[in-house]
């Protein structure tokens, strides 16, 4: 955009619509149709424009033979007209836009329909319970919805919001007054109190991993017996940072790599938010599986200890504990990190000796080179599997030292001698030496490559480990005396199936067998709701046309789907919708692209239009960027240029905490928060491919995790995507998510290490320019420093902004164009 232009838009020298209507109107009756459409554009570079002038210039261009451009401006003047309910301009309108597009009454009235489909779709599944996939359906067909329909739509979603906005969120924080943070949320559950500084759907699947997690604790230290499990429910507190975590640590200074802890005087569980060093929550959950174990052993212990190596050792097995989507908890597995760890040493004969770690006297934690062996012999303990009767053969040894150790935490080597090598020992080991040798093999030969070997191979291995243990659990199928029930061969056929569905999953590989072995396990183990997440994913399988079935075969696993899951059915019926529709809405793109003449300004528009729609449909976001670049390079992108200038009602934030402060002033956007804070400009919407430039004054002190800079893209409902400088002067990327009204995450989403960084006084002008697909180029000062990929594409209607973290920031000159 010419900066002449630039100038005119900021000192405010335009024409009013009624001054520019006259003009064109004038120069049409004097049949100089391209005099008219040369001031109109001109005007529409810098305005919207109301929908009189939009109409005008339609007029204009149809006069000059320019049809595909008519249609399009004569489409958004009909969209105006829709809005303010004036049939007459309507009518009238709607025939100039038939005469440039033979196409457009197809068009209208197919998203007429979609747009019905989709409130059906979203209104089954709100009554079956699906509340948020429901209003994702909703918030998809608002932009496309008219009259009547957009009305109930608006009215739909405000239920909904208002509804879920009426729950109590206790903000009491934890102590850090003046600083913003995330609301603390309560949630009391069968066996725990939880305090978390985290979104609430996230506390509520963590209350239902815990207490599914607690019948696993009970099977280890009470030997299944309830009854003797505490019946105190602990806190677990986890911080929304770890600053504020350790604020509570008593123990002298605490460590960098402190990641929690168990406080047995005041039953309190400790952790962070990992999120906020820039991790994944897998981490605190980690950490709770093992702070969670150390309060089931100090119940079991009552005041006393065990040796340090067998409590560490248990906590450190409960890591590898794995949640499935429904919130119930498999037995754990391997503990990744620990393993790898503990590989290394044994594959270099380093690290310390078994003996030492078996008698190290404690008391609390031991040596960091520890861990990983601690948990190498529990592992075993709980997981060595006789290959005759796939027995685990050392629970019941486990057992018998937990018991017998209890009040002898010096004597971990000597009774770990007497109890796990005594008589008793199914391997017959003549001596700790013996007992070493056999570990380690299977440590290196049989757990390793289960687990850290090449992802195909690690698939192979543990589907067909899967196949025995079905096989098995079938052969002891009604069997009162076997070796092991058919119900922990089934759970131990899951585990592995579930990493299998995972793995392929990730790599867009799915396979029939072991998807239906899943769902048959998970139904014989009365877990329907899961077993419906499963089929439904084989299903939709079927539909991309991964998975081959009949007729026939479909039908029978639709009918099943309803049987075990009425809401997830409704789900399932939603998306079999959505791609019904999809076909629909691309013939009519096929038509649009084969049109004579082309139309190619409306095929990309059409295709724009629907891109948030047919988010789940890739091909239908590529064949939209295709269309954009055809359009770009015909000359046929209509540009414009928008300062964003307004007053602060016309800002927004999704977030729920305040910033500390945000002005609008003469010179640019003012914006100041200790925690991350993002917030748009309600007052213009752009549409795909477009750049926004901001002149970034960095003001205040710059900290660790200090960063300034755009939202790059966000919606007012929907999640945002923001760019900026860290404080060691390179470009960081972040994903802020949108999980509930109000309810938000920030995700980093990559970081660009320019070779010369941006001086801690230099005060940069950060260009983003957004393209149709989501990818990003990224300036400094008018040089391309960096591409990047958004995880969405752009919002049909997309909003841009600022954006601070721990930091001072004003904006001067934000303008965005296309």
């Amino acid at each position: 955009m010419p900066p002449f232009l630039i100038t005119a838009l900021l000192c405010g020298v335009l024409h009013s619509p009624q001054d520019v209507q006259a003009q064109a109107k004038e120069l049409l009756e004097q049949h100089d149709a391209p005099g008219a459409v040369a001031l109109l554009e001109r005007y529409l570079k810098l305005e919207e424009g109301d929908a009189q002038t939009l109409e005008l210039f339609g007029r204009a261009l149809s006069e000059v033979e320019r049809k595909d451009e008519a249609a399009h401006w004569l489409g958004r003047a009909r969209e105006q007209f829709e809005l303010a309910k004036s049939k007459r301009d309507l009518s009238r309108v709607e025939k100039a836009l038939a005469h440039a597009d033979p196409l457009a009454k197809k068009r209208i009235g197919l998203l007429i329909g979609l747009v019905r489909d989709l409130t059906r779709a979203g209104d089954k599944l709100v009554k079956n319970g699906q509340i948020e996939r429901g209003l994702q359906l909703y918030r998809r067909a608002l932009p496309l919805a008219e009259g009547k329909a957009r009305d109930q739509l608006t009215q739909s979603i405000e239920d909904i919001v208002s509804a879920d906005a009426s729950v109590d969120l206790d903000a009491a924080g934890t102590g850090n007054s003046g600083q913003e943070q995330r609301a603390l949320f309560e949630l009391d559950t069968d066996h725990y109190q939880l305090r978390c500084n985290l979104e609430e759907p996230v506390v509520e699947l963590l209350g239902v991993t815990l207490d599914d997690l607690f019948s696993n604790y009970v099977d280890i230290y009470f030997d299944g017996d309830s009854k003797r499990a505490p019946s105190t429910r602990p806190t677990v507190r986890i911080h929304g940072t770890w600053e504020d975590m350790v604020k509570l640590w008593t123990d002298g200074e605490p460590s960098p790599g402190l990641g929690g802890w168990w406080s047995p005087g005041s039953l309190e569980i400790h952790t962070f938010d990992g999120r906020s060093r820039g991790d994944s929550l897998q981490g605190t959950l980690e950490t709770l599986f093992h702070e969670s174990s150390h309060q089931f052993m100090s119940a079991f212990v009552k005041g006393s200890r065990v040796p340090t190596w067998f409590n560490e050792g248990t906590a450190c097995f409960f890591e590898g504990a794995q949640a499935m989507t429904d919130g119930r908890v498999l037995w754990p597995d391997v503990a990744e990190g620990r393993l790898s760890v503990l590989s290394n040493f044994l594959y270099q004969d380093k690290g310390p000796k078994l003996a030492e770690v078996l008698s190290y006297p404690g008391p609390g934690s031991y040596p960091g080179n520890f861990y990983c062996f601690g948990w190498g012999l529990v592992y075993f303990l709980q997981q060595w599997e006789d290959p005759e009767t796939l027995r685990y053969a050392y629970r019941p040894l486990y057992r018998r030292y937990l018991d017998e150790s209890m009040g002898h935490p010096t004597e971990g080597l000597q009774l770990f001698e007497q109890i796990i090598l005594g008589e008793d020992d199914p391997l017959g080991h003549a001596d700790l030496a013996a007992f070493e040798k056999t570990w380690k093999d299977w440590i290196l030969n049989t757990v390793q490559p289960f687990h850290l070997s090449l992802e195909q191979q690690q698939l192979e291995r543990r589907t067909d480990r899967a196949q025995r243990y079905l096989e098995a659990a079938e052969a002891v199928s009604g069997k009162r005396k076997a070796p092991v029930t058919e119900e922990e061969l089934l759970l131990r056929a899951l585990g592995d199936l579930e990493f299998a569905r995972a793995r392929m999953a990730e790599s867009g590989k799915l396979k029939a067998d072991p998807l239906l072995d899943m769902v048959n396990v998970l139904e014989k183990l009365d877990r329907p709701r899961a077993a419906a997440t499963v089929l439904e994913q084989f299903l939709d399988a079927v539909d991309d046309g991964q998975l081959d079935l009949s007729v026939k075969e479909y039908e029978t696993a639709n009918r099943r789907l309803e049987g075990l899951d009425r809401g997830n059915y409704a789900l399932r019926s939603a998306r079999s919708r959505m791609k019904t529709q999809y076909k629909r809405m691309h013939t009519l793109l096929t038509q649009y692209r084969e049109s004579d003449p082309p139309l190619t300004l409306r095929a990309y528009t059409y295709a724009s239009q629907l891109t948030e729609v047919f988010a789940d449909f890739k091909s239908w976001s590529d064949e939209a960027a295709a269309l954009h670049l055809a359009a770009q390079e015909s000359g046929l992108i209509p540009g414009k240029l928008i300062a964003l200038t307004g007053p602060p009602e016309r800002w927004m934030s999704i977030q729920s905490d305040a910033a500390k402060r945000f002005e609008v002033l003469d010179e640019g956007i003012e914006l100041v928060s200790v925690q991350p804070h993002a917030r748009i400009f309600k007052g213009a919407e752009v549409e795909a491919d477009y750049e926004l430039q901001g002149h970034i004054i960095r003001l205040g002190e710059s900290h660790r995790g200090t960063a300034h800079g755009l939202v790059v893209c966000g919606a007012l409902e929907g999640d945002w995507f923001c760019v900026g400088i860290d404080h060691e002067g390179h470009v960081r990327l972040w994903h802020l998510i949108l999980s509930a009204p109000g309810s938000t995450r920030l995700k980093p989403a990559g970081k660009i290490i320019l070779e010369n960084p941006i001086a801690s006084d230099a005060q940069p002008v950060l260009a983003v320019r957004v393209e149709s697909d989501g990818a990003l180029q990224i300036s400094i000062d008018g040089t391309l420093v960096g591409q990047a990929q958004m995880p969405f594409a752009p919002h049909a209607k997309s909003h841009v902004g600022v954006f601070v973290r721990d930091g001072e920031v004003r904006v001067d000159q934000l303008v965005v164009s296309d």
